[in-house]
């Protein structure tokens, strides 16, 4: 049987990690997020440059 600690400690590494994979993909959909509307209005930048 494992040491109550140890069960704690691990819980809450398991814990930390699971928050900071999250944390990770929020970062990467607002980071995408962001992306996607600067280039949109960089397109509709040029677009309307054109008259398109």
């Amino acid at each position: 049987m494992f040491d109550r600690d140890l069960q704690r400690a691990a819980a809450r590494y398991t814990t930390a990690k699971t928050v900071e994979v999250y944390a990770g993909i929020a970062m990467v959909v607002v980071a995408v997020s962001v992306v996607v509307t600067v280039g949109f209005r960089v397109v509709q930048s040029i677009a309307s440059t054109f008259g398109l």
